[in-house]
Parts: C-alpha cells; sequence; structure tokens
C-alpha cells in the first residue's frame, strides 16, 4: 500500500512548511475528487461507478490523514468500521476490485502502523525514508513480474506494461529541481533517490534485475538519480496534491 505512505510524505511535507488543513475543503471539494480522471496510460475501466468511488472513497482518507497529521493527533484517523462503512457510503461495493477484502485488509494494516502517538511525530524523512520506499520497491517489483495479482501495469495495448514509474519519477523530480519548479512530488523522490544511494539494498537490486530483463537493449545500472545529481531537498516552489496517482 505505497499510496498510503506517500500521502502521509506529501502531507508531512505540507505540514512541515507550515500549510495547516482546512476542514472545509473537505466538502467543498468532494465533488471534484469524486470526478476525477484516471491518469491519461492507465488502462480504459468501464465501469466509472468504481472509478468515482474509488477516487470518493481515497478523497475522504486524504481528508483524514489530513487532519491527523495537521494536528499531531492519530486518534483523528478512521477505524476499521469507518473505513468498511465508508465503501458504501461512497457507492462501492465489496466485489469492486478496490474494496475487496484482501485490498481492504492491507490498507487498514498500513493505517495502523500511523495509528500511535510516535508515528504523530514522523518527520517526512522518516515516512518515505523507512515506509515509502521499502513499499515502492515491492510494488515496482511486483510489475516486473513477479506480483502475484499485478504482474504488469494496468497499460492500453502498445504501452509499456513494464514501466518503472521509480526511475520515471525520479529522472522527472531531478530535471524539475534544476529549473527552479520542483513541488513537493518531486522532493519526495529526490529524498528516494538518496535513500536508494545506500548500498546493499537487495531487493532494489533484484528491482534492477528484473526491469533489464524486461527491457533487453536499454538496461540500466540504476532506477534512481544519484547523490551527485541531487538538487536542494528543500527547493519548493509548488504543491499541487497528486499524492493518490503519483505513488508509483
Amino acid at each position: 500500500m505505497s499510496q498510503l505512505h506517500f500521502v502521509q510524505a506529501y502531507l508531512r511535507h505540507l505540514h512541515a512548511d507550515g500549510v495547516r488543513y482546512d476542514g472545509t475543503a473537505r466538502t467543498e471539494l468532494a465533488a471534484a475528487a469524486r470526478a476525477a480522471r484516471l491518469p491519461t496510460a492507465h488502462l480504459a475501466i468501464p465501469d466509472t461507478a468504481l472509478i468515482e468511488a474509488q477516487f470518493a472513497f481515497w478523497w475522504e482518507l486524504v481528508c483524514d490523514v489530513a487532519a491527523a497529521v495537521s494536528a499531531r493527533d492519530h486518534r483523528l484517523l478512521p477505524d476499521d468500521a469507518v473505513l468498511r462503512r465508508r465503501i458504501s457510503d461512497v457507492g462501492g461495493r465489496p466485489e469492486m476490485s478496490s474494496f475487496r477484502d484482501e485490498e481492504m485488509d492491507e490498507l487498514i494494516a498500513v493505517l495502523a502502523t500511523y495509528r500511535s502517538t510516535a508515528a504523530d511525530e514522523l518527520t517526512p524523512h522518516d515516512v518515505t525514508a523507512h515506509r515509502f520506499v521499502p513499499q515502492l520497491l515491492r510494488v515496482e517489483l511486483g510489475f516486473q513480474g513477479s506480483g502475484p495479482r499485478y504482474p504488469r501495469r494496468p497499460r492500453p495495448e502498445g504501452s509499456d506494461p513494464h514501466e518503472s514509474l521509480l526511475r520515471s519519477h525520479c529522472r522527472h523530480a531531478q530535471a524539475r529541481a534544476g529549473a527552479g519548479t520542483a513541488d513537493i512530488v518531486d522532493r519526495i523522490y529526490l529524498e528516494v533517490s538518496r535513500t536508494l544511494d545506500a548500498a546493499g539494498n537487495e531487493v532494489y537490486q533484484r528491482l534492477i534485475d528484473a526491469y533489464n530483463a524486461n527491457h533487453p537493449g536499454a538496461e540500466v545500472t540504476s532506477l534512481h538519480i544519484g547523490a551527485d545529481a541531487h538538487a536542494d531537498p528543500n527547493l519548493h516552489t509548488g504543491s499541487a496534491l497528486s499524492p493518490v496517482v503519483s505513488a508509483g
């Protein structure tokens, strides 16, 4: 569940920048969140009810996390019963792929790791380096062919089903940081790159090997940007909120 760790890191960056949660946005922007569209490269999903319910569900959860992070109070996070009840509240059904038991069980388990006083004090670095990166590597490795449910990305025919979004996000972050236009997404992926600079990550090496096996003739020695290419991690000129679709 790398999305939730990404949301946590993103919102903690906002908090560190002095941005506080305004609860009025929850209601005012709910309709816009529900009407959001899938990323351009995503495989078409004919079930519009699923798409709307998924975006509405995550909007409510992002607002929950924003309130908890802003107040540094994990008690504002929804409990298991609230999350499961919310499925029907947003128009979802348990048989929908996004709301099946295995998906909800994983979400609830990850959310539980933030339900403590110690978790209230986690920094953006703590979340990115120690929570987001390990999960991101597992997700990326799964999309290279080892995932039991999703061994490839849900992409239209003709696109790369084994694209590494880790690589894409790190490269884009470097470019935007160099141009002085980095936003919070870029800052997170610069932190990802710094974390992956540390030697000895066996899962990361397995990911590189799997990526190369799926891209003969376009092999790489790393999927992140090395430390010597990092821009100032505090560089920040924008914070467009897109955590749910940018998590890899």
